[in-house]
């Protein structure tokens, strides 16, 4: 028999692994969006205790704060406290830029102070050109700045060199930099693009889930993918080629179906109906329990 802390740690092994896999591209969205980890925290303990207490109740009834506790492990007071930010209907969405900067990323608040810190301002009320060395030189520069408002997680020099690199700050000719936006966002990310993408990723999720817990009296979703690990890596732009082709041409068919069956009439239930085609380009993976390199799942 396995020993009891052998089982654990391989229980925790995998899910760490099955995390991983699936949260790191999305956390690599979230950082190019420039969402801290801290409104992903918030946002995922208001979600745990809503998924908890919404489809995991007894015959139909909503899930009892002490059994949600149990659930996700939140203890009964974060549990309160999820519930009432629900019940007050606060969202990210209704938490203006200016009002969240206090919890954003310690770049956010160097940009933010330099907006609205009378010191950092000219007489127009902008933002003013800033020496880089301004203590040395007598003056209040940059080095104010970070130490009033940078919590010091880094290096000036650091942080100074991410706001250039990502076109929030400026550096003029005479050796001055100038803020050039009021919020740090580590990458330009288009928000329609990004809110795509975000639907993409849940309507995927939303069909997996379903798929692995639907009840025997309802139907799976279709889903599939075709894969294979042995494919020269030179071969990759004649398969992007060979998708762009085949996959317009499939979505352009289902279009035309949902098109004749839509209905206009404002009476009839409808549901939000589709399919999505993306495609995959990653390493190889190493899958243990199968050795064949072409599959279709």
């Amino acid at each position: 028999m396995q020993p009891a802390h052998n089982f654990s740690f391989f229980i925790r092994r995998t899910q760490h692994k099955l995390l991983s896999t699936v949260l790191r591209p999305i956390v690599g969205i979230l950082l190019r969006a420039g969402i801290p980890f801290q409104t992903f925290s918030s946002a995922i303990r208001r979600l745990y205790v809503e998924v908890a207490r919404e489809e995991f109740g007894i015959r139909g009834r909503k899930t009892n704060v002490s059994r949600v506790a149990m659930l996700t492990g939140l203890s009964r007071t974060m549990v309160r406290a999820a519930l009432d930010e629900t019940r007050s209907e606060q969202s990210l969405a209704d938490v203006s830029d200016e009002a969240g900067l206090d919890s954003l990323r310690h770049l956010s608040r160097i940009l933010l102070g330099w907006h609205v810190d009378e010191r950092f301002l000219d007489e127009q009320g902008q933002p003013a050109p800033l020496e880089i060395e301004g203590k040395q030189l007598g003056v209040i520069g940059f080095e104010k700045l970070y130490d009033d408002y940078s919590g010091k997680l880094a290096p000036s020099s650091a942080m100074l060199k991410e706001l250039l690199e990502v076109g929030a700050v400026e550096m003029l000719s005479d050796g001055r930099i100038i803020a050039r936006s009021r919020q740090y966002i580590p990458r330009k990310t288009d928000s329609c693009s990004l809110e795509r993408i975000c639907q993409v990723v849940g309507d995927l999720a939303t069909s997996g889930s379903h798929n692995l817990h639907r009840k025997p009296s309802q139907n799976s979703r279709f889903e599939r993918i075709a894969t294979n690990q042995n494919i020269p890596a030179s071969k990759e732009a004649a398969f992007h080629e060979f998708l762009e082709q085949e996959g317009q041409q499939f979505l352009e068919r289902v279009d035309n179906w949902l098109s004749q069956v839509e209905c206009t009439d404002e009476k009839e239930p409808k549901k939000r109906v589709g399919v999505g085609v993306y495609e995959i380009i990653s390493d190889p993976v190493n899958r243990e329990d199968s050795q064949e390199s072409a599959q279709i799942l």
